[in-house]
């Protein structure tokens, strides 16, 4: 084999082990095997789990006194990338006034939301415990919504970042939120 033959196959062997690894990396692993990755948004039907949320002005509210209107209930953190980006226009979402929206910070305090915010805090927020919400919704990445009926029920689960301001988007939480 000659010398320009062998040093293209290194090169090609070199670029499918880094491929590999950054799919690996991308699509993250649990016990060696990649975690399949969730479409977007799923359709479910299940109760809203019960969640404590607390407010800036330090009163404190279980989700299930939310019920008799829908809702879009959106988990976040100001220490995830996606969710920063997203977040200005789930504001806007909120203060149409068109859709209630709860937006549900993830942090320890109200110290780094409001530094993030750089304003003041909206009513359409809270916090709430990380632990208690990865483990009653089951939420592994953030960001993550659910649309919650009147009725207390989950219907459509959006997983990840989502465009809040596309056609598409809004004309599906419309529909699931009569």
């Amino acid at each position: 084999m000659n010398r320009g033959l062998s040093t293209g196959i290194a090169l090609v062997a070199v670029q499918a082990v880094l491929v590999g690894g950054y799919l690996l990396v991308r699509e993250g692993t649990r016990g060696g095997a990649p975690i399949p990755r969730a479409e977007p948004v799923e359709t479910i039907a299940s109760p809203m789990p019960d969640l404590v949320v607390r407010y800036i002005d330090g009163s404190s509210k279980n989700l299930a006194e939310l019920r008799g209107r829908p809702l879009l209930l959106h988990f976040w953190a100001t220490w995830c990338p996606p969710c920063r980006q997203e977040l200005p226009h789930l504001l806007t979402l909120a203060e149409s006034g068109n859709t209630h929206v709860l937006l549900i910070a993830l942090d320890d305090d109200w110290a780094p939301v409001r530094r993030f915010l750089e304003r003041p805090v909206p009513a359409t927020m809270a916090l709430a415990d990380g632990g208690q919400v990865r483990s009653r919704f089951g939420i592994h990445e953030l960001p993550e919504s659910f649309v919650i009926d009147r009725t207390g029920n989950m219907t459509l689960r959006f997983r990840g970042p989502q465009d809040w301001t596309a056609a598409a988007t809004l004309e599906r939480l419309s529909k699931a939120m009569r």
